[in-house]
Order: C-alpha cells, then structure tokens, then sequence
C-alpha cells in the first residue's frame, strides 16, 4: 500500500508526523511539501503495479493534487477540505476576500505573526496544543502568498475528485478555518462516491488532534 500525504496551506509535510508515526513498514509514504518553510518536493514518481493507493490530504492541500495522482488514487481521504474557500453568500464572500487579502499583506511585514494566528484558529477554542510541524527555516512570504491568491481564486473540479473510487470527508464540528457551507458544498457535489464522516468536538487540525480518528481511516480498517 502507497500513501500519498498533502499538508495545507501554512503547514509543511512535517505535520503529518504524529499519524506517520503510527503505520507499519509496509505501508509506503510519500509526501508532498509545498516549500512554505524549506525547499518543495512534489512526489515524482507514481506507484508502479497493481499497489493500492491512498491519498490523503488536509485543507488546501486539496489543491495540490495533480489529475495524475487523483487518477491513480484508489482512495481519497479529505481532511478539513473544500473544492473553493470563498462562500456563495455575497456578503461573507467580500469578508473572505478582505481577510485572505490583509493575511497576504501582512506575510511580507511579520509572516511569523500571520502564520501564528492562522495556527490558532486551527486548534479548538481553549486547546492549548501546538501545531507539530518541522520548522528548519524562515517562513517563505512569497510562496505563501501566492497560495492565499490561489485560495482565493481557484475552484477544483469535482468531476475529477469522481474518478476516485472511494473518498472519504472527514470534517469538524469546531472548525473554524473552513465555513459549513463550504463542507457541505464539497459533499453534496461528489455524493455518489462519498463517505461523511463529522467529529463534532474537532477544529481544523484533526490530523493532530484526532489522529485515532484518521488511522483507521489510512488502514482501511
């Protein structure tokens, strides 16, 4: 078995560490890293064979996943995801775009700042945990931007997400990075081939919080 991890926006491959940790030898990780805090590495190399492929991915990392790996995948586990980040509504969609546009600003002022904040959001209200992530250099303002401006910009085409075989979402009841209506958006549009499942006590880091929720969910189990 192959599993293919994507981090979110902020993150780094590091932070899927604490669910890594817990797998087998036999399972074979690769790991995409979007080069916010060192430099990139994107998965070459596809799994040649008849071997099973699990991607799994956290917020935008979504958007990371090229049609090749969507193609491949024999199962798709979404974390926290959403196929657009700016909300139908007129209203709360000027307010995103304001917000995303100020973080964007002001990665070039104080990043750590932005970032910190951002960090805080992820966590449930009163969780006093860390994100764990792998920090070996200065935040990078300008890849960082970037990905807000294509937050900000890009939709995923849920035809594409239907190739996978299998997909699970999983969401947080307490998420208060990625609105409602933006999950059920991406469940509604890929019903058919989707399996929902909600953690009502889990923010936006389930990945770290939750990880006894999203092992099983890896080993298929």
């Amino acid at each position: 078995m192959y599993l293919a991890t994507f981090h979110g926006w902020g993150l780094n491959s590091g932070y899927w560490s604490p669910l890594l940790d817990q797998l087998t030898n036999d399972i074979q990780v690769v790991s995409f890293d979007a080069g916010y805090f060192r430099s990139p590495h994107t998965p070459a190399e596809l799994p040649k064979g008849s071997a099973s492929v699990t991607v799994i991915t956290h917020s935008f990392g979504l958007f990371q996943v090229s049609e090749r790996w969507i193609e491949r995948a024999d199962r798709l586990i979404i974390i926290s995801g959403f196929t657009s980040f700016l909300p139908v509504e007129k209203h709360a969609r000027r307010m995103t775009q304001r917000v995303l546009r100020k973080m964007e600003l002001n990665l070039y002022k104080s990043p750590k700042d932005v970032l910190n904040k951002f960090y805080s959001r992820m966590r449930e209200p009163g969780d006093p945990t860390e994100i764990s992530l792998t920090v070996q250099d200065e935040p990078d303002s300008e890849r960082l931007a970037s990905d807000l401006k294509r937050m900000a910009n890009e939709v995923i085409d849920t035809r594409l997400l239907c190739k996978v075989p299998e997909i699970i979402l999983v969401s947080g009841g307490l998420d208060r990075v990625v609105p409602k209506s933006q999950l059920q958006s991406i469940e509604e549009s890929i019903v058919d081939v989707v399996q929902h499942i909600h953690i009502p006590d889990a923010g936006h880091n389930i990945p770290q919080t939750h990880t006894s929720k999203c092992l099983p969910l890896v080993l298929n189990q």
